[in-house]
């Protein structure tokens, strides 16, 4: 009995490490999209991780756009705030899905969502779950609470 354990185990850990496991990868690819794309301001990368067919379900609102919608939206954000930094909590995967939490922190230098410019550190929270095709990002559900941030500097 014992040997089989064993054997089992170390089974399983050998396709593990040939083959890795789906989900790890998917939230991989989520850290370093993050990394690349909100930390250093690569908005080139942004086709390496989204679909053409991205779609972004936010408040009631579902807004189609592909890589081009996260192109802008980033560019905008970083303007905003030059400083940006993300930190990445995975709390679930599961198949094609993550569900995972983005911290951000930066310096409002630039009015955004109609809040004119406050020049103060905020820090505020994002709450997704990211659906993947074939490697790509291609559906997203997201809450914020960086309008409520905003609004309290006024």
């Amino acid at each position: 009995m014992r040997r089989s354990r064993f054997g089992l185990g170390l089974l399983m850990a050998f396709t593990i490490a040939c083959f890795g496991e789906p989900e790890d990868d998917l939230e991989n690819r989520i850290r370093q999209a993050n990394e690349e794309i909100l930390n250093q301001g690569n908005v080139a990368a942004v086709g390496d991780f989204f679909g053409s067919a991205y779609t972004l379900h936010v408040t009631g609102q579902d807004t189609r756009g592909g890589p081009e919608l996260i192109e802008a939206f980033v560019q905008n954000l970083r303007a905003t705030f030059p400083d940006l930094h993300v930190e990445v909590e995975i709390l679930v995967s599961d198949d094609d899905r993550v569900a995972w939490v983005r911290r951000h922190r930066g310096t409002h230098q630039a009015e955004f969502m109609g809040v004119p410019a406050s020049g103060r550190a905020i820090n505020w929270t994002d709450m997704v779950v990211t659906r993947f095709d074939d490697g790509k990002i291609v559906e997203e559900w997201g809450v914020s609470d960086l309008a409520e941030k905003l609004l309290a500097q006024r």
